[in-house]
């Protein structure tokens, strides 16, 4: 995924690069959510403190503000709003942290733990069986994983109909 850092189109078009079959991205557009949001709740259990009420200080409120700046540099309409998704997706797990127990009677870890196991199973299988080839994070894992979720979404804009020649300029670059 070479390119400028922060050019939108050079990471957009890199990652794109890894995922061209329609069956692969759906799979992207469920499971991608579900690893951030379950590794959200697994680095969100036991911190105290707040910035924000009901936001703790912790490693995932930290790496939501540094995602969402980055995503808002890359595009600030697209990023901006991806960004927003993020710091919503933080509030639901503060929240599942605290009532997971009273809702399902487990430990909030654990229920993580088997959906992010499950999201990343389902990931390799999109890339093995569909994509048949290597997913972009074996080439350069950090970009990979803050990618992914932007991707996802933007992706997600793209099939809305939202941006169309947005869309067009990216498809003609990859």
């Amino acid at each position: 995924m070479p390119g400028s850092i922060f050019s939108f189109k050079d990471q957009y078009c890199g990652y794109a690069e890894y995922h061209n079959n329609r069956t692969n991205q759906i799979i992207h557009t469920i499971f991608v959510p579900a690893i951030m949001w379950s590794s959200c709740v697994m680095h969100t259990i036991g911190v105290p403190g707040a910035i924000i009420p009901g936001l703790p200080f912790n490693v995932t409120t930290l790496l939501t503000i540094s995602y969402a700046t980055y995503y808002t540099i890359l595009h600030p309409v697209i990023g901006g709003f991806v960004g927003a998704t993020l710091f919503g997706m933080l509030y639901s797990c503060n929240l599942f942290v605290t009532e997971s127990r009273a809702l399902t009677g487990m430990g909030p870890f654990y229920l993580a733990l088997a959906i992010h196991v499950t999201a990343w199973i389902c990931q390799f299988i999109g890339h093995g069986v569909f994509e048949k080839r290597a997913p972009a994070l074996l080439d350069n894992l950090l970009q990979a994983v803050v990618l992914a979720y932007l991707f996802v979404w933007t992706h997600t804009l793209f099939d809305f109909g939202l941006y169309p020649d947005l869309h067009k300029e990216l498809q003609s670059e990859q």
